[in-house]
């Protein structure tokens, strides 16, 4: 008997935890963000925003060591 109360509660447990209900409330927690990568490239400066290269103006033969975002 003892061995059979444990699947049950296991079984038991796993149904009312996934509730169809549920589904929803995770899309809307969902929240994007931007991704900001410094760096030198072939000695340019340059930085990736969310897999986007943009090469700085004046940033040749120079190495990035910080980048700052202010919104």
């Amino acid at each position: 008997m003892k061995n059979l109360i444990l699947p049950f509660l296991l079984i038991l447990t796993l149904v009312f935890s996934c509730r169809s209900e549920d589904y929803g409330l995770l899309e809307k927690k969902v929240n994007s963000y931007d991704v900001y990568v410094g760096g030198t490239e072939n000695l340019q400066v340059c930085f990736w925003k969310n897999n986007q290269k943009t090469i700085l103006p004046g940033g040749d033969n120079l190495n990035g060591v910080q980048i700052e975002v202010d919104k």
